[in-house]
């Protein structure tokens, strides 16, 4: 809203509306200073030098009326004009005495000289109430004189116009009038005036209000000045006109609260009364602007830097053309600097170091004393660095300041604070060995003391800087090293030395390096010690409301479950103390944003209800009154935070409602924001709802709508487009990874298009690329992949590739369906990361992570030289840990990875090495080396597939014996899980011992008891009854596979869910019978299949292939029929669309084998044509292979057939061009050789292709 100062001439009002809301406008009144007209003051302005302008412009927040009702006076220009706020609040309580309203009333002038004595003694007077009761004096004088009827003098002003009337000699009437300082009337009354009253009793009042600390000091002074104009209005004369001193001590007011816009309001005033109406005594002067830049040093908007910085421009520029007396000096300069130093401006340090050189440069060069830099102005350059944590700028203008001190300039002394300084700047880099530089400047400084080169010791603001350092850094002896400082400044103070009495930012520092690393219990110890320190007499080291909090924050910090519990012990306990006076506060909102903070990262169930029941409890007391306990954005975010942690959908959008009607009802600190609707996204993220993704990107498209309507005042951010990301990423639908891509393209999109807050970062393509990894898409990782190096190296310094980058897209590669190349790309990415590092492209180069996942995707990849290149890399780990590199220390994932690649190629020897070498690295100290149930479970796996088959199970054992007895000792944190347990059953099943399924069952009845006694994790599940069904099946022991299904059946009935009958617990029971040899074994087989149909379990291929076993092996008349009408069945099933069910090659191969069996060669030859038919039609998997090859020569051999070794050679023929055409797998072998000699057996005339035959058989063997 703009406002409008209203004045009044000979009782008619009129509106000067100021220009500072309009930045051109004060640009054109600054460039009009530059050239007023000649004789102004006897000054002609020069324009021929070219100087830049500067325009200082200000937006208007809540703007203000200098025109106050006045209840005193009688007419309504009075009434209009002069309202006091300040003098009536204290009217109730003045001392009555006779007021000149009498005296006007009677006609007779009040008694100045009285008035203005008393305005002298008050303008002196310290006392808070003296501006106010020398601004009731004046207003009796403003009244008395606002109050005379100009019109009964109606003559004399006629006169007194005339004499001003005339055009040619207004200017030198003007300042006769004004030298010889005679008023510019002629009524008798009116000629008292200026003997009675003048403009330094104005001033002196105004400057009175302008060091108040009154709310409406700047309003007041304001007044006065606008009292003065409309004064000089209606009666004309210098000794009432406001000059430079008065518009320079208005602004001061203003000024003196940070106020920009209001000082910048009363320049402007100052600027139109000097440049209209020519009162060339209110011309601006140096101290005008070192004024206007006061203002802006106190200001807290967000330009007031660059507004002082065009000010002091301004300013040089009128001096160097002479329109001003005095120029800039140091105080000026350093309160500029000081302005920038104080801003949250990244350029800050730049720009005050540009400004100190500025200085140097006309103090060295151009011998401007005036401008020489001191103590404050380097402290102030220095500070601008620290803030921001740059050491390497800090130390540069260090270096400056000593250089400028050596060469004489005594006023750049280094002292204690500028010390201090430098280790703030320490404590806010992020540089690893921060503490330490520290503590080599603090030493500096007690050398220098020692030797006298420096008047002060360190003092407790140097020490307690330095435990902030210590406090900051990531080094666990952090807490420890700060109490000692702490404790050496205690010693120091018990001895004497008063500068080093700790107070409580010192012992806040300290507790704050314990709360950092979550250490309770040493925060406390601090906080008894300070609480003893203030009992034995320190005042200063009262407990205030930071301590209480940087306690919260402790347990905040601490992981204890119990953590929010103890914060609000801390609540009650502030409370307690705050209300019997001990604590000058009470809990804020700060505090309990803390307790509901530590509600949130606790993730308990309880978590969301409790932290609204905590807002809601801060919402009464603030509807009561208390404002100290406001919730703003940050609570309300804090609330949404825990909701959101626990995917609870409905409680985050019942704070956001309450939320909203809070804002609603006039709480403007509770504005919903970007964290807010970010905190909406997450919390559907965490929702596990199948519609999240969607969800979070409906919310994402109403911050951009609610943006545009500007009903949010930022964009939505890099993190509000990456959480949605992640979510489409983390989703399962198959548009989740396009949908991800998407929202990407559309960051990059409007980050090209300037939203600057929008531009992607690491984070956001690594959710990217996530999406594509999990489902093992390489071709779009690597697209993604470009697209975040074209972003880097285009200058987004945000896409920085990382570590974690590289991990994924190996990752992906391990997943990809390319485990050919899988490895070896892998390994170019490892090697394109070490290039990039020693580059400097990438700020990390690879960990043992990033190793590992190399390593794992060699394992996977199942090629013959996996086992030795995942070894290559993991000695490669080792020598680059032992020449200092100790990110690359292989641990269990590594070790375990290289175990599995051995394992999968059956490689026990050296999966055995490798197993010998983890432990031997863990007992010489590496701990992250412990081997732990994947390794254990890894190296019985290896045994598995190793070609040991008598020794594998039984080694295995004792692994898993091993981990029994480990656990039991505590040398190992679990015991065995389920996975191990069956991993050894498997081992036996697989070995084909005699003992086999006796030890598979009595392993899996050592699960059940364990289980009973209490051990969970052991519990069977499905595939453990299943390995140890195997190992029955595999020596068709029917007998006990029907016992172990009775006992899984049982154990399911009983509640175990996870031991549920499945597909492959029929199907082994099938396999069972089929190789049990018993005569109703194909019934048995075919019973199952119904038990499977009943309870709703499909059938399979496999199911009715062992089916077809079991008819096979049969020695049932038809039992070869049998075989062939299911596969038949099946066939039938397959084309109506039961893809499950389809015959392959094993399915074929067992019913030619039944054939086979019953010397059905024919039988056995057209079961052959049907199979080669449903491959030609498109079946692949009916291909037939060297096994379809041999069973059907099988057949012939055994058929009595005179054409047999005619067939049979043509079979032979048809392997032979098959394989040479690539279409058989497998050339002939020694089963095929044996069969077809079998058939050549006593046929006349075959004693040459019998001896070819054998010939090329020895040479095969």
């Amino acid at each position: 809203m703009y406002w409008t100062t209203t004045t009044t001439t000979m009782g008619r009002s009129r509106s000067l509306s100021p220009s500072f809301l309009f930045p051109n406008m004060l640009i054109i009144l600054l460039i009009s200073l530059i050239t007023p007209p000649p004789n102004a003051d006897g000054l002609t302005f020069s324009t021929t030098r070219s100087t830049p302008t500067c325009s200082i412009s200000f937006r208007n927040k809540g703007g203000f009326d200098p025109s106050v009702p006045n209840t005193n006076g009688k007419s309504s220009v009075v009434s209009s004009l002069f309202s006091s706020p300040a003098v009536q609040e204290a009217s109730s309580s003045s001392e009555s005495r006779p007021t000149i309203a009498t005296a006007v009333d009677a006609g007779a002038p009040p008694n100045t000289l009285e008035l203005r004595e008393e305005i002298e003694k008050l303008g002196k007077s310290k006392s808070s109430s003296a501006p106010i009761e020398a601004t009731k004096l004046l207003n009796e004088l403003f009244d008395f004189y606002m109050s005379i009827d100009t019109d009964t003098n109606a003559n004399e002003d006629e006169n007194a116009n005339a004499n001003t009337s005339n055009n040619s000699t207004t200017a030198a009437t003007e300042n006769e009038t004004e030298a010889k300082g005679s008023p510019n009337y002629s009524a008798n009354d009116n000629a008292r005036i200026y003997t009675t009253f003048n403009v330094h009793d104005c001033t002196k009042v105004i400057g009175a209000w302008s060091k108040s600390k009154h709310r409406d000091a700047p309003r007041e002074a304001l007044s006065i000045l606008t009292k003065m104009n409309a004064i000089y209005n209606k009666f004309g004369g210098r000794h009432v006109r406001p000059n430079v001193v008065t518009y320079t001590s208005v602004i001061a007011a203003y000024a003196q609260r940070g106020d920009i816009e209001g000082a910048s309001t009363v320049f402007e005033m100052q600027v139109t009364d000097f440049k209209t109406k020519k009162n060339y005594s209110a011309k601006p002067n140096a101290r005008t602007f070192k004024t206007m830049i006061n203002a802006c040093t106190k200001s807290r908007q967000t330009r007031a830097p660059q507004t002082a910085e065009k000010i002091l421009a301004t300013l040089n520029d009128w001096h160097a053309a002479g329109q001003l007396k005095e120029g800039s000096c140091t105080i000026t300069y350093s309160s500029v600097i000081n302005c920038w130093t104080k801003s949250g401006f990244r350029e800050s340090p730049q720009r005050a170091r540009a400004l100190l050189e500025t200085m140097l440069q006309q103090y060295k060069t151009e011998g401007n004393e005036d401008v020489c830099p001191n103590g404050i102005t380097y402290a102030s350059v220095l500070d601008a660095y620290a803030r921001w944590g740059d050491v390497d700028g800090a130390m540069e203008v260090w270096e400056t300041m000593k250089e400028d001190y050596k060469s004489g300039n005594e006023e750049a002394r280094p002292v204690v604070y500028m010390y201090t300084i430098l280790i703030k700047a320490w404590a806010k880099s992020v540089h690893p060995n921060a503490p330490q530089e520290a503590e080599k400047l603090l030493q500096e400084v007690l050398d220098l003391y020692a030797r006298g080169e420096l008047e002060e010791g360190p003092n407790n603001f140097t020490y307690g800087t330095l435990i902030n350092c210590w406090a900051k850094s990531q080094y666990r002896e952090a807490p420890q090293r700060a109490r000692d400082i702490l404790e050496s400044m205690i010693a120091q103070y018990k001895n004497g030395d008063e500068r080093l009495m700790p107070n409580s930012v010192t012992y806040g520092a300290t507790m704050d390096a314990y709360a950092r690393k979550g250490d309770t219990k040493g925060a406390i110890e601090v906080f008894q010690i300070m609480k003893e320190d203030y009992e034995s007499g320190n005042t200063r080291a009262k407990a205030d409301v930071r301590i209480y909090g940087t306690l919260m924050s402790a347990h905040v910090r601490s992981g204890n479950k119990n953590a929010p519990i103890e914060v609000e012990k801390l609540l009650m306990e502030m409370v307690d103390l705050y209300s019997k006076g001990v604590l000058k506060e009470g809990p804020n909102t700060f505090i309990y944003g803390t307790l509901i903070n530590c509600w949130s990262k606790s993730e308990l169930p309880e978590a969301p209800r409790r932290a609204r029941e905590i807002l809601e409890a801060m919402i009464t007391q603030y509807k009561k009154g208390d404002k100290h306990l406001t919730p703003d954005s940050i609570i309300y975010n804090s609330v949404l935070d825990a909701c959101a942690r626990q995917g609870d959908i409905e409680g985050a959008n019942a704070v956001r409602k309450l939320m909203q009607d809070d804002f609603d009802s006039g709480n403007k600190r509770a504005v919903p924001n970007l964290r807010t609707y970010s905190m909406l996204i997450y919390a559907h993220s965490r929702g596990g709802k199948p519609n999240a993704p969607a969800e979070g990107e409906k919310l994402l498209e109403e911050m951009h709508d609610l943006y545009s309507k500007g009903k949010l005042r930022e964009p939505p951010n890099t993190i509000s487009h990456s959480i949605v990301i992640n979510c489409w990423a983390k989703s399962d639908f198959p548009e989740g990874t396009q949908r991800a891509r998407d929202i990407l393209e559309s960051m990059l999109s409007r980050y090209k298009d300037g939203t600057s807050n929008c531009k992607p970062n690491a984070i956001t393509y690594h959710s990217v690329l996530d999406a594509y990894s999990r489902r093992g898409d390489i071709d779009g990782a690597n697209e993604i992949w470009k697209i975040m190096m074209d972003d880097f190296h285009s200058g987004n310094g945000e896409a920085r590739p990382e570590r974690q980058t590289f991990s994924i897209l190996i990752d992906t590669w391990s997943k990809s369906n390319k485990q050919q190349e899988s490895p070896i790309e892998a390994e170019k990415l490892l090697q394109d990361m070490i290039d990039q590092h020693e580059k400097g492209d990438i700020l990390e180069g690879p960990d043992a992570i990033v190793f590992s996942s190399v390593i794992n995707c060699w394992a996977k990849s199942g090629l013959p030289e996996s086992p030795k290149r995942a070894r290559d890399i993991l000695e490669s780990m080792l020598n680059h840990y032992q020449y200092g590199n100790e990110k690359v220390r292989p641990n269990m994932i590594t070790y375990n990875s290289v175990l599995d690649a051995y394992a999968r190629n059956g490689d026990i020897k050296g999966a055995l090495e490798i197993w010998d070498l983890m432990n031997n690295d863990y007992l010489s100290g590496n701990l992250s080396a412990e081997p732990n149930i994947p390794s254990y479970n890894t190296l019985i796996n290896a045994w598995s597939k190793s070609n040991k088959q008598k020794e594998a199970p039984k080694e295995a054992e004792k692994l898993l014996k091993e981990m029994i007895d480990l656990n039991a000792k505590g040398d190992l944190k679990e015991g065995p899980s389920k996975i191990v347990y069956s991993t050894v059953i498997n081992c036996w099943a697989k070995s084909d011992l005699p003992e086999s399924p006796q030890r598979a069952r009595d392993i899996l009845e050592s699960m059940i008891h364990h289980y009973q006694n209490g051990i969970e994790e052991v519990r069977p599940n499905t595939i453990t009854y299943n390995s140890v069904l195997d190992a029955y099946a595999r020596q068709g022991h029917t007998n006990g596979a029907t016992e172990i299904l009775k006992m899984m059946e049982d154990d399911f009935d009983a509640g175990n869910i996870d031991a549920i009958v499945d597909l492959r617990t029929y199907n082994i029971l099938i396999d069972t019978w089929s190789k049990s040899l018993n005569p109703i074994a194909p019934q048995e087989a075919e019973k199952l299949i119904e038990k499977m149909t009943k309870h709703n379990i499909n059938p399979t291929t496999i199911s009715y292939t062992g089916v077809i076993n079991a008819f096979g092996k049969s020695s049932l008349p038809d039992s070869h029929h049998r075989a062939l009408a299911i596969l038949e069945d099946m066939a039938s099933k397959a084309n109506a669309g039961n893809e499950d069910v389809r015959p392959n090659k094993i399915t074929y191969n067992s019913v030619i084998d039944a054939f086979a069996r019953k010397q059905d060669a024919e039988g056995a030859n057209n079961v052959w044509m049907m199979m080669e038919k449903d491959y030609k039609s498109g079946n692949a998997g009916a291909k037939p292979d060297l096994t379809t090859y041999n069973t059907l020569m099988n057949a012939w051999s055994r058929s009595k057939s005179e054409e047999a070794h005619v067939e049979a050679e043509k079979i032979f023929a048809t392997m032979r061009l098959r394989f040479e055409s690539g279409d058989l797998d497998e050339p002939p072998n020694d089963s095929t050789y044996n069969f077809l000699l079998a058939c050549l057996e006593d046929v006349a005339g075959t004693e040459e292709r019998i001896h070819d035959l054998l010939t090329k058989r020895k040479r095969l063997r």
